[in-house]
């Protein structure tokens, strides 16, 4: 008899009551509320056609403590004046991406109901017209500034379609319901928003056009992001008015069939907003073909179907009181069951055939409560704060076999995970000609994990529950001296972690994770960067527990209590050159592994075929250099592509059987067409991985992928898409073990069609941040 499956926590209904609660709370479509009395109107000086999105800066005249506020204007060119009052008198400048500012001094009442002209940014020069310089990027050192505006096709559409289309940023993942945002050079990015990390629902969620600057840092401080990590930073917009927006979006999918859909809510009345996200989606796989061979004969032959069930859900809510102090509370939460059927035919060292069937289930539930708050004193001194806590009270994995050896594995765990961090940012001081910042941060973390396994193989069970307890401190400081044309900026985080855990005994290490980054931009156009960094890791409870588990009856996963701590060393240099049309990104990296922790495999063939993984320490470096191009003809075709070299060399002489020194290659190819009559495409190739090295153990075709949308009317929107037209996108090689090849085909052949329906009114949102946010030092080792 197998256990129970564990209740959820009253603390998981409670999530789900909030829940409830922030999606029953905006069921009322509201329309942006302005006050025409106390607006004016910004207008082209030729045309007179609005200017949408016009943002005014402004300070009070006489005020004893200097202060800008920031306005934007609506889709109609409108800017309501709010938080002063009639008689107050101001010093304002207006904005707009190719137009000149406007600047004035006069009484708040006089702008009442006036239309501010604002001139083109061309001019004549001996007969010549001259034209401002439109380049979508632009470089300072150790930043590359994106000009949002150039990459935005729709207000209302999430910050993910506009990301999407940066030059130097890649989406590895062709579904639409997933994001996997990379550099060229492989770089993993995360999203900020006004100072705090973002979801990737938050991502996928939130309107592009409340969003006024853009920054790409590939280097940034170790306080916000671990090794390896870029960080786009965005700045929110400062609206005045009150909106409500949702947009509804169906799709079904003819080859892994089945239905998906997506819920986006944005709204905001008075200081308050809230945003939710909703994305479910059921699939039912294509059957898959697998042949595994050993020592060049054949052993197993599976077909296999499988289905996936998942409902993806966020709520935030946020305050912004009226001297620009954000505090934001939220939830995120993820249930997941998926299955498999399979069919296999083994033919083990002993020359029978044997045929059987077995069945695999996952299910998945958690749930992630945050809050976030940020102040920005008087002094220019800003202070963030971050709580979070993580539950997941199931996941759980089934496998289950009947004849000829009846088998039933089962492996269930349960997470608690709570992090508590702070940042102090000093405001940036003048030494010369040169600017000085800094930042502090400290913070807490603890995780409980319980892992229940039991196998049953022939009504003979074994069992065992494997359970471990994580503490960690950290504090860190980074400081930035910064030129017109160069910057240098150091950042040290300090990092102390105990754990203990069932078949290791208690330990405790304390590491320091010190970066540093010079930068230097001799022009707007390019920049040159150079990252030296060392990390320190420690074996995860996963890879330092010696109890097996099994994946089947003759695969068996086990870790290596012996394991020493890895010390990477990474040296990474970047060139960026952006001109008008064309866009060249090139780096070159070079990460030395000391006692780098490797997964490897051991096969067994007598009495049976048994093939074990385990854990292990080499010495080796990962070279490579990545090129990433784009060229664009105006605002309607883009193409970029991007490409990737790695050498892998290792210093032991003697080597696992399936390790070697050698090379592997990745290239993606993008491309974009975007017209208001005939809608949107993009074409999407791919190639990874060629030949087997260590870390590339799997060989793939090239695979190609078509997407396309367009608007039949201003609120509805259809969508098709055309996944795997090559028909080569199931295949799959790996090899371990220099005598173990599995080859996998599948028809992932899919055609997509989708409906969008949008309601509402929208203009922005302002939000503090969100969950997982911390800068928690990454000191385990994960593979």
């Amino acid at each position: 008899m197998h256990k129970k499956r564990p209740s959820i926590p009253n603390i998981c209904r409670t999530l789900w009551a909030v829940i409830v609660i922030l999606l029953l709370a905006p069921a009322k479509s509201v329309k942006a509320q302005v006050s025409i009395q106390r607006s004016f109107y910004v207008e082209d000086s030729i045309d007179h056609t609005p200017l949408g999105f016009a943002l005014i800066k402004f300070t009070k005249i006489g005020n004893p403590v200097p202060k800008t506020m920031e306005l934007r204007a609506n889709s109609a060119g409108i800017i309501e004046l709010t938080g002063i009052l009639a008689k107050d008198s101001i010093a304002f400048t207006i904005e707009l991406p190719g137009y000149q500012s406007y600047r004035g001094r006069c009484l708040a009442k006089d702008l009442y109901l006036r239309h501010i002209p604002l001139q083109s940014d061309t001019h004549e020069l001996h007969g010549v017209t001259v034209h401002a310089d439109s380049r979508r990027i632009r470089f300072k050192p150790a930043e590359m500034r994106i000009n949002w505006n150039k990459f935005t096709k729709s207000p209302s559409e999430p910050l993910a379609s506009v990301i999407k289309r940066v030059p130097t940023i890649i989406n590895k993942s062709p579904d639409k319901n997933t994001l996997s945002l990379q550099t060229g050079g492989g770089k993993k990015i995360a999203i900020f928003l006004d100072g705090r990390k973002l979801s990737d629902q938050e991502v996928q969620s939130l309107p592009a056009m409340m969003i006024a600057k853009a920054s790409l840092v590939t280097f940034p401080s170790v306080l916000d992001a671990a090794d390896n990590t870029a960080i786009l930073y965005l700045s929110s917009n400062m609206f005045a008015y009150n909106y409500s927006f949702d947009e509804i979006n169906l799709n079904y999918d003819i080859g892994r069939t089945g239905p998906s859909f997506t819920f986006r809510h944005t709204q905001k009345k008075g200081l308050w907003s809230n945003n939710v996200f909703i994305n479910g989606y059921h699939y039912k796989m294509p059957e898959s073909y697998t042949n595994i061979n050993i020592d060049g004969q054949d052993f197993q032959r599976d077909t296999s179907k499988s289905s996936v069930n998942t409902l993806l859900i966020m709520a935030s809510l946020t305050k912004k009181s009226v001297k620009n102090n954000l505090f934001t509370i939220g939830v995120l939460s993820n249930l997941f069951k998926g299955g498999s059927d399979s069919r296999h035919l083994q033919n083990d060292n002993t020359s029978s055939v044997s045929s059987f069937s077995s069945h695999g289930n996952n299910t998945l539930i958690n749930a992630t409560l945050y809050a976030a708050w940020r102040n920005k004193a008087a002094s220019g001194n800003t202070w963030q704060l971050h709580a979070s806590s993580t539950f997941q009270p199931n996941s759980k994995s089934d496998y289950q076999q009947k004849t000829p050896t009846s088998i039933y594995s089962s492996t269930n765990t349960q997470e608690q995970l709570y992090a508590l961090s702070g940042r102090y940012l000093l405001k940036k001081t003048k030494l010369g000609d040169l600017d000085w910042s800094s930042s502090f941060s400290l913070g807490a973390k603890a995780s409980f994990d319980k892992t229940a396994n039991l196998f049953n193989q022939n009504t003979n069970p074994a069992t065992s529950i494997q359970s471990s307890q994580q503490y960690a401190t950290y504090g860190g400081v980074s400081s930035a001296i910064t030129g017109e044309k160069l910057k240098i900026e150091g950042s040290l985080l300090g990092n102390y972690a105990w754990q203990k855990g069932y078949s290791f005994t208690h330990f405790s290490n304390g590491y320091i994770y010190p970066k540093l980054v010079f930068s230097y931009a001799p022009d707007d156009k390019q920049s040159i960067s150079l990252s030296l960094t060392a990390t320190t890791l420690r074996p995860s409870f996963k890879m330092a527990v010696t109890d097996s588990s099994y994946s089947n009856n003759w695969m068996i996963s086990k870790g290596n209590q012996g394991l020493r701590t890895e010390h990477n060393y990474h040296l990474d240099l970047l060139y960026n050159l952006s001109l008008r049309h064309f866009t060249f990104e090139a780096e070159g990296e070079q990460i030395y592994y000391n006692n780098g922790i490797v997964q490897v495999w051991d096969l067994q063939k007598t009495p049976v075929i048994q093939l074990t993984s385990s854990y292990q320490n080499l010495n080796y470096i990962d070279r490579s250099l990545s090129v990433t191009t784009s060229y664009d003809l105006g605002d309607a075709l883009y193409l970029t592509w991007s490409g990737q070299l790695h050498h892998l060399s290792f210093k032991q002489k003697e080597l696992p059987a399936d390790f070697q020194n050698g090379y592997y290659l990745s290239s993606q190819l993008n491309i974009n067409y975007y017209s208001k009559h005939a809608g949107n495409y993009a074409l999407i190739g791919s190639w990874d991985g060629n030949p087997l090295t260590y870390l590339k153990q799997s060989k793939t075709h090239p695979e190609l992928n078509f997407n396309y949308d367009y608007d039949l009317t201003r609120t509805l929107n259809i969508s098709a898409g055309l996944y795997d037209i090559l028909g080569t996108g199931g295949w799959r090689k790996v090899v371990i073990y220099n005598r173990y090849n599995q080859l996998t085909d599948a028809n992932k052949r899919t055609f997509s069609l989708g409906l969008t329906w949008k309601f509402g009114q929208l203009f922005g949102n302002t939000q503090a941040g969100s969950v997982n946010s911390a800068a928690v030092p990454n000191d385990t080792k994960k593979l």
